[in-house]
């Protein structure tokens, strides 16, 4: 059994059935906790004498422990204690072995989120940004007045380029705006 403990309610998750209950008081809580200790003590050969004073174990799994410095991982028993994480085995035939490494649990406050309002840069491509397709229709609108203005006054050669080059600038401004879209 492992117990969870929130406040003044009790959290028990039974290992067998899955099934989570809850009590009240911390009368039982204490009870239920050393109890529990007290059954992973009994199964677990020699670990009583490998925990400090005043550590319980709450749980116990068997597990696969790999602490990320040795090249290989071990499988043994990792036991939650309340004050750290055990990773252990002992076996005592044909020669006796022990695997016993730890991590220690820290305790930490939490505290609810303040928000943080911030100027954030966002960098994008100038080709894809809006100032560039802005730029771009209004230069082609620009473009295709003048071609229309030098067309009537001066001709169509030099009329005629400035509407076309105009143009594709602004069929290229709104193919741009419809990319940026999806």
């Amino acid at each position: 059994m492992c117990a969870i403990i929130f406040c003044d309610v009790i959290g028990v998750i039974d290992n067998f059935s899955g099934v989570a209950r809850s009590r009240k008081g911390c009368a039982s809580a204490l009870a239920n906790k050393t109890s529990t200790a007290e059954k992973i003590l009994a199964q677990v050969k020699g670990l009583r004498n490998h925990l400090q004073p005043d550590e319980q174990p709450l749980l116990a799994l068997p597990a696969i422990w790999d602490n990320g410095q040795e090249k290989r991982s071990a499988p043994c028993d990792v036991i939650v204690t309340n004050q750290r994480l055990l990773g252990y085995y002992l076996v005592s035939f044909p020669r006796e072995r022990l695997f016993l490494d730890s991590l220690t649990l820290r305790e930490e406050t939490v505290q609810p989120p303040t928000p943080v309002f911030g100027r954030q840069e966002i960098r994008t491509q100038f080709e894809s940004s809006n100032l560039a397709i802005t730029i771009l229709f209004v230069g082609g609108i620009m473009l295709e007045v003048g071609g229309v203005l030098l067309w009537d006054t001066v001709g169509q050669t030099i009329g005629l380029p400035l509407c076309i080059a105009g143009f594709v600038m602004v069929f290229a401004a709104i193919v741009q705006r419809r990319q940026q879209r999806r």
